[in-house]
């Protein structure tokens, strides 16, 4: 198994790309960086290349580390699997460099939006990016085309399902359209939002997870954990679960 698939997310919320993925804009350079899997603020060698220690995923140098400094222990399908990604990355960064140079229309720094859908136009999947759409913090555009829908107060039927309206797209992210409707299954269950009872994560989850657009496991937890850092909700004995 790749130690360091997209689906792993420990790996990308320890890397810091969640910040990255939150800046108002990339500079060029860095922005290549990222898509490839490299850190914001790596740097290249004189001859262009960047040291696999600036990985986001800092399972690939540690595996390829140890196929160096224990080469009889190791573990051989793991080292192999580190140095085949380590290549993809050169590889897709050296893509994007080329990609840039024939492009006369790059702007000095662009929004990471806009870096991310050029790079997937030019048929570069990040692979990271699995999880940043999971986390909120990056939105497909044919998703961002589409009526936003957000649940109004009252309108849980008898199966638990939610029954939406249809809003503008542009005047949500999709974090904050997350926290909305979590906000509104909390109204419709007619839980206080500051003292929800142990039981009712559940059945909040349970109503949200109805709208896989927006919705799956991990994203909910990660929505969850967001609204109550900022203050919008939280279970009664929060305190209790969190000490």
């Amino acid at each position: 198994m790749k130690i360091w698939q997209s689906t792993n997310s420990e790996d990308w919320e320890r890397s810091g790309l969640d910040d990255y993925l939150l800046y108002d804009r990339w500079r060029t350079l860095p922005a290549f960086y990222v898509l490839a899997g490299y850190h914001y603020d790596a740097e290249q060698d004189h001859e262009g290349n960047v040291n696999i220690k600036y990985a986001l995923n800092d399972r690939v140098p540690i595996a390829i580390q140890k196929g160096f400094d224990d080469f009889d222990s190791f573990d051989s399908d793991e080292y192999t699997e580190a140095v085949k990604e380590a290549s993809s990355m050169k590889k897709n960064f050296n893509r994007l460099y080329r990609f840039w140079m024939n492009n006369q229309c790059w702007s000095e720094s662009q929004s990471p939006k806009v870096v991310i859908e050029w790079a997937l136009s030019k048929h570069i999947h990040p692979a990271w990016l699995d999880w940043a759409i999971e986390s909120g913090l990056y939105t497909p555009k044919h998703e961002a085309a589409q009526p936003a829908q957000i649940i109004t107060e009252n309108t849980l039927d008898d199966t638990g399902c939610v029954e939406l309206l249809c809003i503008d797209p542009e005047s949500l992210g999709r974090r904050e359209q997350q926290l909305e409707i979590v906000l509104a299954v909390i109204a419709a269950l007619k839980f206080e939002p500051l003292q929800i009872p142990d039981t009712g994560k559940a059945a909040i989850k349970q109503a949200c997870l109805t709208r896989p657009r927006l919705f799956t496991d991990s994203a909910f937890g990660h929505a969850w954990k967001s609204g109550v850092k900022a203050g919008l909700f939280k279970l009664a004995n929060h305190e209790k679960y969190s000490s």
